[in-house]
């Protein structure tokens, strides 16, 4: 049964829980919070009713509800507003109804009069529900052929811009484009964590329709989602360009962007632009100052990235670290050494990181280097390392020095996995415990370590099993107690800060397990191993 959420403003809950009017819905009842988290919140293909009793003073000024109202109706078609009016203040009333009120009720309100108006609601929800599943599912349909195919196109203009030059009028004809030989520009809208590891398509074609509505003066413009990058954009622009007008434009659009991040993205929007190129052919050229010019996000992100601005100077990787350096990492990775990579990551923070900061586009140089002698390492030693995607979503931290932490704690899973790869009968389950041990404060389920190891859930769980002679969750459960008991010896962390420190959230299971593994309870454990560590330090200085 699908579920419908009410959300709810000075109504009591059992009034509406008792009410039989809400068929075939099951219901849900909640608070209204008016924060800009609960409208971030706010699923769109959820149907929703929001019941709203005003009291003297919101009737009186009713603008505050109204403006939330509109707020939510900018998220979601799936949402119906009901509100109840105090004191028959008919001026309050007449205002909600001009704003488009779906329901009005006048106290007093008997269950009679609500329930018609819920049920109401309910009906009116039900069939504009189905009615935009049903052109949703067109709608993804249509976009993920038209993504497919412009996907294509972007791709060969890049690899390929003197061929799709010459194959211009067909294209334009086949494909009902408007693209001409006047200028183009490449345009990147870089979208944060959101595309890490996933795609979200309806905000992809959210953030696409957003792009083509608000820039009136582009010609034509090709789009493709890329992962690791964002959505790619080849604008070209018609007879009438106006320097002026588009760069207006742009900003235009960076303001809807960063309206658009702050309920449906899970970090910030970048919008970095190109120089203009004369023909499609100098195209690439476009794409490789904003692909530099997009790393200077990490310094500023409150405005439109223009190439022409940040590309200044082009410094060579080499001249801020030296090549030895990078060959040196490799080269701890190679041999497993767990010690050497973090004490080489401390020397970067501290020696060259200051000159990183001056030139962020460094930091992707940097990534891209040391994969590619980490690619070279895995081809050498056949050993199984992470795809290039693993170190493409370390590039999406838009901060620079977290970016460098991300690659430290991935090179020392590596090294975990060279270390523990030596018995290949084993290397799944050798896999999964390589990537627990890094990992272990994450929510880690069965279905996330099947995932890392490329395989099917039923097929990992199996072979775990097989090779280990355990459950995944015993082994993660093993390395979590031991990280524990280290925190509880080795720091005054209260027992609070060490559960959530080793990945548990309740503290009540985190002691059940910990009194399981240890036999002691996570106090009487520090105690007694906090007093026989200070014995020990005290017979030692008395032998001194």
């Amino acid at each position: 049964m699908e579920k419908l959420q009410i959300y709810v403003k000075n109504i009591i809950h059992t009034q509406l829980k008792n009410l039989e009017c809400f068929s075939p819905y099951e219901i849900e009842i909640k608070d209204i919070s008016f924060t800009n988290e609960f409208i971030k919140q706010i699923v769109e293909d959820e149907p929703t009713i929001y019941t709203f009793r005003l009291n003297q003073e919101e009737t009186n000024n009713p603008e505050k509800i109204l403006r939330f109202i509109d707020s939510i109706k900018l998220k979601t078609n799936l949402a119906r507003f009901l509100i109840i009016i105090e004191n028959k203040n008919f001026d309050c009333a007449y205002g909600c109804i001009k704003h488009g009120i779906d329901a009005l009720l006048v106290e007093p309100v008997d269950n009679v009069d609500l329930a018609i108006q819920l049920a109401q609601l309910t009906g009116n929800l039900r069939k504009t529900q189905k009615d935009y599943k049903e052109r949703m599912r067109l709608e993804e349909y249509e976009f993920k052929k038209r993504s497919i195919i412009m996907g294509r196109m972007v791709k060969n203009i890049l690899e390929k811009p003197k061929e799709f030059e010459f194959l211009l009028p067909e294209i334009n004809n086949r494909y009902k484009l408007n693209l001409e030989e006047n200028r183009y520009r490449v345009a990147i809208i870089g979208l944060g964590k959101y595309s890490i590891y996933q795609s979200n398509m309806s905000f992809i074609r959210a953030i696409y329709k957003l792009s083509v509505k608000t820039l009136n003066n582009a010609n034509e413009i090709i789009a493709t989602s890329e992962p690791s990058i964002g959505l790619i954009g080849i604008i070209n622009y018609s007879e009438k360009f106006s320097k002026e007008l588009a760069q207006m434009e742009l900003h235009r659009l960076k303001n809807y962007l960063d309206h658009e991040s702050m309920y449906r993205s899970d970090g910030p929007i970048s919008l970095t632009v190109g120089p203009i190129v004369s023909s499609i052919s100098e195209i690439g050229k476009s794409l490789e100052k904003v692909i530099d010019a997009q790393e200077y996000r990490m310094i500023k992100n409150d405005n439109v990235i223009f190439a022409e601005d940040v590309c200044k100077n082009q410094i060579e990787l080499y001249d801020i670290i030296p090549q030895r350096a990078i060959k040196e990492l490799v080269r701890y990775v190679a041999l497993g050494n767990i010690g050497a990579v973090n004490n080489w990551f401390a020397y970067f923070f501290k020696k060259y990181e200051p000159d990183f900061k001056q030139y962020p586009p460094a930091y992707r140089k940097l990534c891209g280097e040391i994969y590619e002698n980490i690619k070279q390492l895995g081809e050498n030693n056949k050993l199984t390392m992470f795809p290039k995607a693993r170190f493409n979503a370390i590039g999406n931290v838009f901060d620079g020095t977290k970016r460098m932490e991300e690659l430290q704690i991935l090179l020392v899973e590596m090294c975990h996995i060279v270390l523990d790869e030596t018995d290949n009968g084993k290397e799944i389950a050798h896999r999964a415990i390589a990537y627990m041990k890094v990992h272990y404060k994450e929510p880690l389920t069965l279905d996330v370590l099947a995932e890392k190891c490329n395989l099917s859930t039923s097929y990992f769980s199996r072979k775990f099993k097989e090779q280990t002679g355990e459950n995944y969750i015993d082994v993660l459960t093993e390395i979590r107690i031991k990280e524990a008991e280290q925190l509880l010896v080795n720091t005054k962390k209260p027992i609070i800060e060490v559960l959530t420190d080793v990945g548990y959230c309740d503290d009540k299971h985190f002691r059940k397990v910990f009194f399981k593994h240890t036999g002691l309870t996570p106090s009487k454990y520090r105690k007694e191993k906090t007093q026989l560590v200070n014995e020990k330090d005290g017979k030692i200085g008395e032998d001194e």
